[in-house]
This record gives structure tokens, C-alpha cells and sequence, in this order.
């Protein structure tokens, strides 16, 4: 129940930020292209579009990987609670940054060659960039109870969860927003967005939630309860 409140509460609180500041970043303010753009111009343009990409993913998965980390480490950490929400912060914050900027670089580029993304292309970037954040996070809040060798077993979990979860709302959205990008790492409309907002936690949370069941949880041995004889 702790891992399941953990994603609810941290996946809607991170989403709900998100939400209210996406874009972060305006796109850079620039002449349009015409037939008798410079290629300056056109330089320009690419560059402002790597940024506004980039950067907004960036900044949107490390505030959601930092809170979802510091949900996890505060519902699941166990009697190293403090411990555990800082590692599960600093895991969501570092991993969502690097990967939402680096997947951000992607999507521009796709983007600006104007190429045809396959369906597998898109969810093997959603896979990759959401499998690595969970991992990260159950990885490190599991380490500061049970090591960092023991806790492998969870951060693999973790990655696992990730993957389906791409797969679970890729085949959802797919559906119930037929003409959103697969490729975005966040829905650019707000009523896709809000939809995102609530599946997101809800099935990451169950999937993980289920997965660790037979793992033992991320709580210290000690914490465990003897019966009474």
C-alpha cells in the first residue's frame, strides 16, 4: 500500500507542477521562415527549437522525478525514512534532468528532419526515459535499507515497471487520443495532459506495487514485525 500511495501522491503532485508551468521555457522569440529566409535564420531556428525541447523536458522530469523520489523515500523508506527521501529525491531529480534534456534533444531533432518516428522509435524512447527514472529511484530508497547490492533486485523491478508503464499508456493514448505525438515525452495539450496526470501514478503505482510484492519491501530487516509465540 506504501508503494502505491508513494506513486499516487508523488506522480499527481509532480504532474500537478508541471502542468500549471509547462512550458517553462518560452520558445525564442524569432522572425519567421519564408522563402528567402538566410540561413542564419534558419540556424536560428533549430537552435531555438533543440532549447525549447531540451530544456522544458529537462526542467518537467526533474521536478517530477525529484518529487516522486521524495513521495517514495517518505512512504516506502521504512525506519531510514530521511535517508531514503533524500536519495529518492536526488535519484527522480538527477535522472528525470539528464534524461528529459537528452530526450528532449531527440524529439527536436526528429522533429526538425522532419522524419517519420515509427510507433516503436517513440515507445522505445518513452520505455528508456521512464524505466531508467524508476529504476533510479526504487534503486536508491531500497539501498539505504537493505545495501546497495540487495537492493539491485529492486531498482530492476523499478526498470521493469518503467517499461510496462510506457507500454500501458502508449497503447492507451493511442486510443483515447488518436492524433496526440507519441514522441513527446509530455502531452502538449492540456486535456491530454490532465488524463496523463491521473494514469500515470495510478498504473506506475500498481505495477510497481505488484512487482516488489515478492521481493520484500525496501524497509530495513529489523523493521520487520516477529510474531508472537
Amino acid at each position: 500500500m506504501g508503494i502505491l500511495l508513494a506513486c499516487v501522491v508523488g506522480g499527481f503532485l509532480g504532474g500537478s507542477i508541471v502542468h500549471k508551468i509547462h512550458p517553462l521555457f518560452a520558445y525564442r522569440d524569432l522572425p519567421q521562415i519564408d522563402l528567402g529566409a538566410s540561413a542564419k535564420l534558419v540556424q536560428e531556428h533549430r537552435d531555438a527549437a533543440f532549447e525549447f525541447r531540451s530544456w522544458n523536458y529537462g526542467a518537467d522530469l526533474a521536478i517530477i522525478g525529484s518529487v516522486l523520489g521524495l513521495s517514495f523515500g517518505a512512504f516506502a523508506g521504512g525506519r531510514r525514512r530521511l535517508p531514503a527521501i533524500v536519495a529518492g529525491g536526488l535519484a527522480g531529480g538527477l535522472l528525470g534532468a539528464s534524461l528529459g534534456f537528452l530526450g528532449g534533444l531527440y524529439v527536436a531533432k526528429t522533429i526538425l528532419l522532419n522524419a517519420e518516428q515509427t510507433l516503436q522509435e517513440s515507445l522505445g524512447l518513452q520505455a528508456v526515459v521512464w524505466g531508467l527514472i524508476l529504476s533510479g529511484i526504487v534503486w536508491s530508497v531500497a539501498a539505504t535499507n537493505l545495501g546497495v547490492k540487495t537492493a539491485a533486485t529492486h531498482g530492476f523491478v523499478g526498470l521493469l515497471a518503467g517499461l510496462l508503464v510506457a507500454v500501458v499508456q502508449f497503447v492507451v493514448t493511442s486510443f483515447k487520443f488518436p492524433s496526440s505525438n507519441p514522441l513527446f515525452l509530455v502531452p502538449e495539450s492540456a486535456t491530454e495532459r490532465l488524463y496523463w496526470l491521473v494514469a500515470f501514478p495510478v498504473i506506475s503505482g500498481l505495477i510497481l506495487a505488484s512487482g516488489l510484492r515478492n521481493q520484500g519491501s525496501a524497509r530495513h530487516p529489523d523493521d520487520a514485525v516477529t510474531p508472537v509465540a
